[in-house]
């Protein structure tokens, strides 16, 4: 008798748990409803992050490093040697970078210094928005050029819209723009050892200690004829001025030329001379001797 009535015990046990548990999935199924609902209802306030902040239109500082005669060099050296070469500039790059706070190929936008890429011999480096860019890239670019001597480098800087994205497998950000091509043309314009700036990153340099040279213009190569200044951090010699001088007012230094040379210098003195050629002919013909020559002629 007992027996029979164990397990009839253990299933009503049974029933009673299953239908707890169906009793626990209906509120929960309810509770569920409820807060889909409230979630739809709601605003979405979704922290911002890199999945929905790229990609995006931002203001930034951009700079272009780049070796100068690294094409010639590859030609004199072996492709290890150049790997070298180029190698040394990223380490270099990379210490400049994080000795100012900034960061190495980012995944998200920052206010400060970032490196973006190595290109080669070339690096890319900018700064998104925030207070003092120009002049934390002006330094910081300062500072590799003292770092990184041999063989030289050149820089451009432009500062401008940018294009933020990812690109690439590693999902990187990356910027695009004509802020990005200007920079990058003006590195080409720069002397060896100098750097080069656009007009509107010259107006972010007001107040530096920086020293910046006139303007002058250059052909740059999809972009027409672009104003640039020469920047330094001491001032130029009086024959660096005198140079940039001759350069920006080369008309007038022509005309100056033209006025001196020896094609136009050499005409006036046989006119000169002419003029004076009749003063021995005068002297030949006074009077006076003759004269004293036919006195004695009445005698």
């Amino acid at each position: 008798m007992q027996q029979q009535q164990e397990p009839n015990t253990q299933r009503a046990q049974i029933e009673q748990m299953d239908s707890a548990l169906a009793e626990v999935a209906g509120i929960a199924t309810q509770l569920l409803e409820v807060a889909l609902r409230a979630c739809d209802a709601a605003p979405r306030q979704i922290p911002e992050t890199l999945e929905n902040m790229l990609p995006k239109e931002v203001f930034a500082v951009v700079m272009f490093i780049n070796i100068v005669g690294y094409t010639e060099l590859t030609r004199l050296c072996t492709a290890e040697q150049a790997f070298t070469v180029c190698k040394r500039l990223a380490e270099t790059s990379d210490s400049a970078v994080c000795a100012a706070g900034g960061l190495l190929f980012p995944h998200q936008l920052e206010s400060k210094l970032v490196k973006i890429k190595d290109i080669g011999d070339c690096q890319l480096l900018c700064v998104f928005d925030g207070s003092g860019a120009a002049q934390k890239v002006v330094q910081v670019c300062f500072a590799l050029l003292q770092r990184f001597q041999h063989p030289p480098l050149h820089v451009g800087i432009a500062a401008g819209p940018v294009f933020v994205g990812r690109s690439g497998s590693d999902r990187r950000i990356d910027i695009f723009g004509r802020t990005v091509n200007l920079a990058s043309r003006l590195e080409g314009v720069a002397p060896s050892g100098k750097v080069a700036v656009d007009t509107e990153c010259v107006k972010l340099l007001t107040g530096s200690p920086y020293f910046v040279s006139p303007a002058r213009e250059a052909l740059l190569k999809g972009l027409g004829r672009i104003p640039f200044h020469i920047v330094s951090e001491t001032p130029p010699s009086p024959t660096a001025i005198a140079k940039i001088r001759a350069m920006l007012f080369k008309p007038a230094a022509q005309l100056a030329a033209s006025a001196t040379s020896p094609s136009t210098a050499v005409s006036p003195a046989p006119v000169a001379a002419a003029a004076v050629s009749p003063a021995p002919a005068v002297a030949t013909t006074s009077p006076a001797p003759a004269s004293a020559t036919s006195a004695p002629t009445p005698t």
